[in-house]
């Protein structure tokens, strides 16, 4: 009906500005009947605490309103939303007026949910250590929700222009579900500055109240907070810290590391005073985690931004802590509190910096597509001695790597005069510059730049990840009347050096392998786990909450990584071990290392939880020697935005795979089809083996004959698929090693095969591209029938019971409740809070996938490419197969030998060792 796609571009923010007719403020606010919509669905209409009509929209699907604005000009679009219970994600919608989305950014509008502790009253471990507190939701009513850039690149609320007459609003859901009690054009309107806001204080009759003593919040226990990742954290730099301990991780601050970094994110404070007046606000503050970073805070009084000059409370980077006051041209400033309890919110701002990541972004944007230009004429192994008379063929190019060293330049300047002085990131602009110049005056000498113009162009992105993260961690509030009052923010030399020598003594003491301890039950298992100290600590504390109070088990968590074998020989392992491959199952089970699961009666019931491909790997001989943890599988991954310029769809079959290769290289790119294990550089057992998977199962062959005594990769149907993966590489040129990310954001690998997982990496890390590319099922072989077979490989984690465990049936019941749907959910989004969105964990469960934080149209993606997910069987000697995938290809590809006769000769090799090891084991 007439809307852009969600991939198109409409131009940014800026230009979208620039292009209405003339600047004019109305002063009257445009409603509508919040009930009268149109829709692709029929939401729920019913009153809502206290709200007469409410509109309760889905995850998925539209609602548009109709407005009747009488005077032409600005406004902003506001909304009261609930925050409906859904997957713990920001709600997320698109924006369209009259048809069209107005910008770019506009494909993404953000509301913050409202989280908190579930207690403050933090309990301790069996060692005395606080336990980090679940984050729940307490959803309320949000009045008056500005449509905004919670990415940071816009400080103010976005402003719309509408003409006289009649206009629509649409909301195109994105993620999660919300109720709307209202939809209106609020006209735009400026804070007012301190001066104004003291003048109206003073005439309004408030008088500075006058404070014997500051009044203290201790940060940790805020009472709502935007996101999950805002946990109570522990420091134990400083003995000036409240609460201090030597030596105990006590919850004592809030935003430690990179928790309270990105932009958007608040925390909001219950503060109680005495009368009705004017208070100054003291914040106990530390920025040591980005040198040259300026941290920049908002502060809401009681819901509002009392004047202009808080909307930047700026604490810079001091490895101590530090009292920061909220001043006005040096001055402390007041704030008006009434009598009795108030609200304090501080809400993560990229302040002035804003205007640089912004410029930066757009920079980058520009300069990828003159690294494409440039590299549709050279290659990306350009001859270093041949002149390609690029100031003749793309002289627009050379001009916008002129302009783009001036821009680095005058946002190295600004950063420079804003923080104070030279840093890092200033030296990593002018560095660029450089080049740039260094390119613009010589443009005969470009190919032999262009390698580093690439890799710059990388690093500029990861400058823009840096800058856009503004960490602070925060000890304590104060409201006071004297400055002279407030405690120092940093202890005395003396009192550092008996901390420092404290720690040193108590670190020959603690342990801090074992999180936490026993539960003091009748029966205790021990339970190793490889991964790190948060996943750790977070399955610890579910532990603590749920499974020892449901079972009376106690349950001892150790940090363990890689002894789990050696242990297990000299009988001193764990009962359970968790973060185990998809191969140690059945290589422990033939050695009689490991338990097998059909032994209890309701293991088929438990396996239901998963899928067969999940499971396969971990049956063996009749039995099954495992739960899966984790499992990911290969989706194809596709850059919108370059598909449209050269013209092309995303391709559903390897047919129209090879139809669009030429296309691409002749543009000087190509299609990822991965080869090596790409966090190793290794092909062994790595992502070769998920690739040749993928088309083996795709061209119906399978791995084994006979229950794994032989293999089947002499088969018709393997030759085959040989033949099709290495013709690949061969024929069609597809890069044998590569770095999927990194060529994926330039843009020089605009489609490619990648598991998954790889999706946080890109959310994280590649900003600038965001919302132009997506991913989707990988393409299929078409049968004998026409149907199409989308087959693709997995990477499965796994859970064991040892064999030598004396408490199997203790042992059995945390396995049960580790896989649970509600202990994977709470563990995911747990760990999810705590690292943020890079850690999403791929669990295994199908019912908890579902209810994971995945936006509505990628994880119908994901559903859509899991049906089709096979697993591959694991057997005594299986690492030969691996092996040899892997030995087959490299023959063939290297020294262009026969297929058929290739295969035949390593597959002998395979199953003589396959034999061997049935024979060692008993299984012949």
């Amino acid at each position: 009906d007439g809307y852009t796609e969600p991939y198109v571009s409409s131009g940014s923010y800026d230009e979208y500005l620039a292009a209405q007719p003339t600047e004019i403020f109305p002063t009257e606010t445009v409603h509508t009947d919040v009930t009268q919509f149109k829709s692709d669905y029929q939401p729920q209409i019913k009153a809502h605490e206290g709200v007469s009509a409410v509109v309760f929209t889905k995850e998925d699907g539209y609602v548009e309103w109709t407005f009747e604005v009488k005077t032409q000009g600005y406004y902003h679009i506001a909304l009261d939303y609930y925050p409906v219970a859904g997957k713990t994600s920001r709600i997320e919608r698109e924006l369209h007026i009259d048809g069209a989305r107005p910008f770019s950014t506009a494909a993404s509008v953000e509301f913050t949910r409202v989280w908190a502790n579930n207690t403050n009253e933090f309990q301790k471990d069996n060692n005395g250590n606080d336990v980090a507190p679940t984050q729940i939701e307490k959803p309320r009513w949000i009045k008056g929700w500005l449509l905004r850039d919670l990415s940071g690149y816009y400080t103010d609320a976005y402003r719309f222009w509408f003409s006289q007459g009649t206009h629509t609003v649409r909301l195109t859901s994105v993620s999660e579900p919300m109720a709307i009690g209202a939809v209106y054009l609020q006209p735009v309107t400026a804070y007012p500055t301190y001066a104004e806001k003291l003048a109206e204080y003073e005439e309004a009759g408030y008088q500075p109240v006058e404070l014997s003593e500051p009044i203290y919040i201790q940060a940790e226990y805020g009472v709502a907070k935007s996101d999950q990742v805002l946990i109570p954290t522990s420091d134990r730099s400083s003995p000036s810290t409240e609460p201090y301990h030597v030596s105990k991780q006590l919850l004592n601050t809030v935003g430690g590391g990179n928790r309270w970094s990105n932009s958007g994110q608040w925390i909001e404070w219950l503060i109680t005073v005495p009368q009705s007046g004017l208070y100054k606000v003291n914040l106990k503050a530390k920025q040591d985690v980005a040198r040259g970073i300026v941290a920049t805070r908002v502060l809401y009084v009681n819901g509002e931004i009392p004047f202009e000059e808080a909307r930047k409370i700026e604490v810079r980077f001091d490895s101590e802590w530090q009292n920061v006051t909220l001043r006005v041209n040096g001055e402390e400033a007041y704030v008006c509190l009434k009598e009795g309890e108030n609200t304090l919110r501080l809400e993560s701002s990229l302040g002035q910096s804003s205007e640089y990541v912004r410029k930066a972004k757009e920079l980058i944007t520009e300069l990828n597509t003159d690294y494409r230009k440039i590299m549709m004429i050279t290659g990306t192994t350009p001859d270093e001695n041949r002149d390609y008379r690029l100031a003749k063929q793309i002289p627009e190019v050379i001009e916008s790597l002129g302009a783009a060293a001036n821009t680095l330049r005058e946002i190295a300047a600004d950063m420079e005069a804003y923080s104070g002085g030279r840093n890092s990131y200033i030296a990593q602009l002018e560095t660029f510059a450089y080049q740039l110049d260094k390119m613009y005056n010589r443009p005969d000498q470009i190919q032999r730049r262009l390698s580093d113009f690439k890799s710059n162009i990388s690093s500029l992105g990861t400058w823009l990840v840096n800058m856009q993260s503004t960490p602070l961690e925060l000890d304590t509030i104060a409201v006071y009347s004297n400055r002279d009052t407030l405690k120092k923010a940093e202890s005395s030399f003396w009192a550092k050096i008996k901390h420092e020598f404290g720690a040193l003594v108590m670190s020959f003491v603690e342990d801090y392998n074992t999180i936490g301890g026993g539960n003091f039950c009748e029966t205790e298992i021990e339970v190793w786990i490889g991964s790190g100290r948060d996943q750790a600590n977070v399955l610890k504390t579910l532990v603590d909450a749920s499974f020892v109070p449901e079972h009376n088990i106690g349950v001892k968590l150790k940090l363990v990584q890689g002894a789990l074998l050696s242990a297990t020989v000299a009988g001193i392992g764990p009962d359970v071990a968790l973060e185990l491959g998809s191969g140690d199952p059945v290589n422990y089970a033939t050695r009689h290392a490991v338990t097998d699961l059909m032994q209890f009666d309701d293991c088929e019931e438990v396996l239901t939880r998963f899928s067969e491909s999940a499971v396969l790997p971990f049956r063996y001989n009749g039995g099954v020697y495992a739960l899966p943890e984790k499992e990911s599988w290969l989706m194809l991954f596709y850059r919108s935005d370059i598909l449209a310029e050269l013209g092309m769809s995303v391709p559903t079959t390897w047919e129209e795979v090879y139809k669009m290769l030429p296309i691409l290289q002749r543009s000087s790119m190509n299609f990822g089809m991965p080869v090596t294990d790409m966090s190793s550089g290794s092909s062994v057992g790595g992502a070769s083996v998920n690739t040749f998977t993928t088309l083996l199962y795709q061209n119906n062959g399978q791995y084994y004959e006979n229950d794994g005594a032989r293999s089947a990769l002499d088969s018709e149907e393997a030759i085959e698929t040989f033949r099709k993966w290495i013709n690949m590489y061969v024929s069609y040129s597809l890069p044998t090693s590569y770095e999927f990310s990194n060529r994926f954001r330039s843009g020089e690998m605009p489609i490619g095969i990648a598991d998954y997982t790889i999706y946080s990496t890109l959310t994280a890390f590649a900003p600038e591209i965001k919302g132009l590319w997506g991913f989707t099922v990988i393409p299929g072989t078409v049968q004998e029938d026409g149907s199409i077979n989308h087959s693709v490989s997995c990477n499965v984690t796994s859970a064991v019971i040892m064999a030598q465990s004396d408490n199997k049936a203790a042992a059995w019941e945390f396995l049960k409740w580790y896989t649970s749907c509600d202990t994977q959910v709470s563990y995911a989004r747990s760990i999810e809070s705590m690292l943020g969105e890079t850690a999403r964990y791929p669990v295994a469960n199908l019912e908890a996938l579902e209810q994971l934080p995945w936006s509505t149209s990628h994880y119908k993606a994901l559903e859509a490419q899991r049906v089709w997910v096979r697993g591959r069987p694991e057997v005594p000697g299986g690492y030969y197969t691996s092996r040899h995938i892997d030995n087959i290809f490299r023959t063939v590809y290297n020294t262009n030998a026969d297929v058929r006769e290739t295969v035949l000769d390593f597959v002998r090799t395979i199953n003589d060792e396959l034999t061997a090891k049935r024979k060692e084991f008993g299984l012949e």
